[in-house]
């Protein structure tokens, strides 16, 4: 095969691998330049969604679940953002190095073309750095899906990125805990004031016998000189 055939087929896999790299804003719906508070908001959205709790057995939502946790891992991180943002996924890949020709599939450079210089240089090669245009796509470093050094889905930066989790309620062995130690403390309670009534009523039995006795004594004396009053004057007649 002629090598601007050979060339041309090069470029059109390149395309279609260029092609597959996925946006992250469009995954997550936001602008570029959104709030923090936008994002994370977005990213739950996009999280609930496509969860496979709520798609059991849909492949395609457990990949989308798997982009929108990457997208949010990338776009959350500000230095890889900043790198995403000049060079999208494979300058992630290339962990933002803007290296030359020859050893990571294409060079997307700020403001430039994705195929770095376009069709000139390196000894002909519509890919620069000369020799087979297959080389570069191929060799180390290249693009998700050829070996190489470029890695696969989902790429190296970690796991999935969680919502923050809201604090867990009492559980309810501590709810039964919670109302054991309550109805103790009201029957501790009610044993204090029971206690402290008896002890009232037993003191108001004492004064009502002291004044019951002392009331007696009193008819008694008065008992007493009524009848010495009546011998008194029975003696004078």
């Amino acid at each position: 095969m002629p090598l601007g055939r050979v060339a041309l087929a090069a470029l059109a896999l390149l395309v279609v691998a260029v092609a597959k790299e996925h946006d992250y804003y469009k995954l997550l719906k936001v602008k570029k330049g959104c709030s923090d508070k936008e994002l994370k908001k977005a990213y739950r959205e996009a999280a609930k969604k496509y969860h496979p709790d709520k798609n059991v057995g849909d492949e395609q939502a457990a990949k989308k679940f798997a982009l929108v946790a990457k997208a949010y891992e990338v776009l959350s991180d500000p230095e890889q953002k900043r790198i995403y943002d000049l060079g999208g996924e494979e300058a992630l890949k290339r962990g933002g190095g803007n290296g030359g020709g020859g050893g990571g599939g294409f060079q997307q450079q700020s403001g430039g073309s994705p195929f770095g210089g376009g069709f000139g240089g390196g000894g002909g090669s519509p890919f620069g750095g000369g020799g087979n245009p297959f080389a570069s796509m191929f060799g180390g470093g290249g693009m998700p899906g050829f070996g190489g050094g470029g890695g696969g889905f989902p790429g190296g930066g970690g796991g999935q990125p969680r919502p923050p989790k809201k604090p867990a309620g009492p559980t309810p062995a501590q709810k039964r805990e919670e109302e054991r130690k309550k109805k103790a403390k009201e029957d501790k309670a009610k044993q204090q004031w029971a206690a402290d009534e008896a002890k009232r009523k037993s003191k108001r039995l004492e004064q009502k016998r002291q004044a019951d006795a002392r009331a007696r004594k009193q008819e008694e004396a008065d008992a007493r000189f009524a009848k010495r009053q009546a011998e008194k004057a029975a003696a004078e007649l």
